[in-house]
Protein backbone atom coordinates (compact mmCIF):
# COMPACT_ATOMS: atom_id res chain seq x y z
CA UNK A 1 0.00 0.00 0.00
CA UNK A 2 1.40 3.66 -0.80
CA UNK A 3 2.29 5.68 2.11
CA UNK A 4 1.86 9.43 1.47
CA UNK A 5 5.05 11.24 3.76
CA UNK A 6 5.24 14.75 5.04
CA UNK A 7 1.22 15.31 4.25
CA UNK A 8 -1.08 17.87 4.47
CA UNK A 9 -5.06 18.53 3.50
CA UNK A 10 -5.70 20.33 0.31
CA UNK A 11 -8.72 21.61 -2.21
CA UNK A 12 -9.03 23.39 -4.99
CA UNK A 13 -9.19 26.94 -4.87
CA UNK A 14 -11.84 27.45 -7.46
CA UNK A 15 -14.51 24.69 -6.22
CA UNK A 16 -17.70 26.42 -4.79
CA UNK A 17 -17.63 26.14 -0.62
CA UNK A 18 -20.19 23.92 -0.77
CA UNK A 19 -18.89 21.35 -3.34
CA UNK A 20 -15.16 21.15 -1.62
CA UNK A 21 -13.69 17.72 -1.96
CA UNK A 22 -10.54 17.18 0.38
CA UNK A 23 -7.30 15.74 -0.98
CA UNK A 24 -3.69 14.83 0.51
CA UNK A 25 -0.45 16.64 -0.79
CA UNK A 26 2.77 14.74 -0.09
CA UNK A 27 5.59 12.78 -0.64
CA UNK A 28 4.27 9.06 -1.88
CA UNK A 29 6.46 5.82 -1.48
CA UNK A 30 5.62 2.54 -2.69
CA UNK A 31 2.75 3.43 -5.23
CA UNK A 32 2.69 1.71 -8.54
CA UNK A 33 2.47 4.98 -11.10
CA UNK A 34 5.39 6.84 -9.24
CA UNK A 35 8.52 6.81 -8.29
CA UNK A 36 9.38 6.62 -4.39
CA UNK A 37 10.08 10.57 -3.41
CA UNK A 38 7.72 11.77 -5.96
CA UNK A 39 5.05 14.81 -4.97
CA UNK A 40 1.75 14.01 -5.16
CA UNK A 41 -1.89 14.97 -5.16
CA UNK A 42 -4.55 12.36 -4.42
CA UNK A 43 -7.89 12.46 -5.45
CA UNK A 44 -10.69 13.27 -3.14
CA UNK A 45 -10.70 11.46 0.00
CA UNK A 46 -13.71 9.42 -0.09
CA UNK A 47 -13.88 6.93 3.33
CA UNK A 48 -11.30 5.58 5.13
CA UNK A 49 -10.02 1.33 6.46
CA UNK A 50 -8.86 2.21 9.85
CA UNK A 51 -5.71 4.64 10.16
CA UNK A 52 -6.05 4.29 5.93
CA UNK A 53 -7.47 7.01 3.55
CA UNK A 54 -9.16 6.07 0.16
CA UNK A 55 -9.55 8.15 -2.11
CA UNK A 56 -11.78 8.63 -5.44
CA UNK A 57 -9.48 6.78 -7.84
CA UNK A 58 -10.04 3.60 -5.41
CA UNK A 59 -6.73 3.76 -3.89
CA UNK A 60 -5.68 3.45 -0.22
CA UNK A 61 -3.48 5.60 1.06
CA UNK A 62 -0.98 4.83 4.82
CA UNK A 63 -0.61 8.47 6.29
CA UNK A 64 2.98 9.08 7.67
CA UNK A 65 4.32 11.76 9.02
CA UNK A 66 2.51 14.97 8.68
CA UNK A 67 4.04 18.38 7.24
CA UNK A 68 5.24 20.07 10.06
CA UNK A 69 3.58 23.54 9.43
CA UNK A 70 0.57 21.99 8.56
CA UNK A 71 0.71 20.04 12.31
CA UNK A 72 1.90 23.66 13.90
CA UNK A 73 -1.60 25.10 12.25
CA UNK A 74 -3.54 21.75 13.28
CA UNK A 75 -2.43 19.68 15.78
CA UNK A 76 -3.40 16.78 16.24
CA UNK A 77 -4.29 16.40 12.48
CA UNK A 78 -3.69 12.69 11.71
CA UNK A 79 -6.56 11.76 14.33
CA UNK A 80 -8.46 14.70 13.34
CA UNK A 81 -8.57 13.99 9.77
CA UNK A 82 -9.63 10.31 10.07
CA UNK A 83 -12.15 11.97 12.67
CA UNK A 84 -13.70 13.95 10.00
CA UNK A 85 -13.29 11.49 7.39
CA UNK A 86 -15.87 9.11 10.10
CA UNK A 87 -18.11 11.61 10.28
CA UNK A 88 -18.63 12.32 7.05
CA UNK A 89 -18.62 8.80 5.69
CA UNK A 90 -21.74 8.60 8.78
CA UNK A 91 -23.54 11.31 6.67
CA UNK A 92 -23.19 9.58 3.56
CA UNK A 93 -24.75 6.76 5.12
CA UNK A 94 -27.48 8.48 6.19
CA UNK A 95 -27.97 10.13 3.17
CA UNK A 96 -28.06 7.09 1.79
CA UNK A 97 -30.75 5.46 4.05
CA UNK A 98 -32.69 8.74 3.44
CA UNK A 99 -32.62 7.62 -0.57
CA UNK A 100 -33.62 3.79 0.13
CA UNK A 101 -36.56 5.68 2.15
CA UNK A 102 -37.86 7.75 -0.34
CA UNK A 103 -37.90 5.60 -3.46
Amino acid sequence: MPRIENWALTSSLYDAPELKRLRIDGVVYGHDSYPDGSEITTSWIVGRNGRDLIVSSGKEYQLGVVRPDYEAQYPDAHNRLLAAVSAMEEIQGEQTSINEISR
